[in-house]
């Protein structure tokens, strides 16, 4: 069991604790309340906002190396201003990635999704609507987003898709549910490019991800802008990426092949 998550049960025991002790000895000081409050409710935020955390869910982030291989990963698309210039710069460095798109810009485009499909990389999902409050929604609700995205995805490719990442990457315990009950596979990165909003800084994004590539890495940038078109932070900066990459003998692979037939780290997701 993840740390984190041995964390926060014993943090919710302890906030037990105190609201007995409270009926058997009086109240507990303001002071401490509040202090023990604060902390409780800033342990569950950071659980929902750092999902390699693993603290309400599985979470795939990362393989075991020894195989020289990294899997680029893509979100928020597909886009007709930048997702062909990413796939241009795989198919020029022969890298293969795993896109994660919204299921509704999908439908829209879909000769881009096609395009994904046929240069060998792979679809997972990433939400049909990809509402920044997914995480916190009803059940209901998640499981009609997430259903009509997959929906969209089968409509592509008769493989089945089970690579799941959450808009904006949060994770509660209801979402977790419900992405067991669709077989979804959590995975969120070991790299995070933050290239996904405008203005995004194209030098930077190379170097926080250059700075930190290994074996066995799962990288997380965007081949779309959020909530608007034009060509993503992350999209330019691919190039630099990918011959970095080379230079450190690394090679970019679907999700999928990064993971088949390499054992889990020991605290990490069982499901892959």
């Amino acid at each position: 069991m993840p740390a984190a998550r041995i964390l926060f049960w014993a943090a919710t025991c302890g906030a037990l604790a105190l609201f007995v002790r409270s009926f058997w000895l009086g109240p507990v000081p303001l002071p401490v309340a509040m202090a023990a409050t604060l902390g409780y409710l800033a342990l569950v935020f950071s659980g929902y906002i750092f999902p390699r955390w693993g603290m309400f869910a599985d979470v795939i982030d990362e393989a075991l190396p020894g195989r020289n291989l990294v899997a680029l990963t893509f979100d928020d698309g597909p886009d007709p201003s930048s997702t062909p210039i990413v796939l241009e710069a795989l198919r020029l460095a022969d890298a293969k990635a795993t896109f994660f798109v919204i299921g509704r810009k999908a439908r829209a485009q879909p000769e881009l999704v096609h395009a994904i499909l046929a240069d060998g990389h792979e679809l997972g999902l990433h939400g049909y609507s990809h509402s920044r409050l997914t995480a916190f929604r009803s059940a209901e609700w998640m499981k009609k987003d997430l259903t009509r995205g997959l929906e969209v995805l089968t409509s592509f490719t008769s493989e089945s898709t089970n690579w799941f990442r959450p808009p904006i990457g949060h994770v509660t315990p209801r979402l977790a549910k419900v992405a067991k009950e669709l077989n979804l596979t959590l995975l969120c990165w070991t790299i995070r490019g933050l290239d996904g909003l405008p203005g995004a800084d194209t030098t930077k994004i190379v170097r926080r991800v250059t700075t930190q590539l290994r074996d066995g890495a799962i990288v997380a940038l965007h081949d779309a802008i959020e909530r608007q078109s034009g060509i993503s932070a992350g999209a330019k900066a691919l190039p630099a990426i990918l011959e970095s990459m080379q230079k450190l003998g690394l090679r970019s692979v679907t999700v999928t092949e990064l993971l088949e037939g390499t054992p889990l780290l020991p605290d990490r997701a069982k499901t892959a």
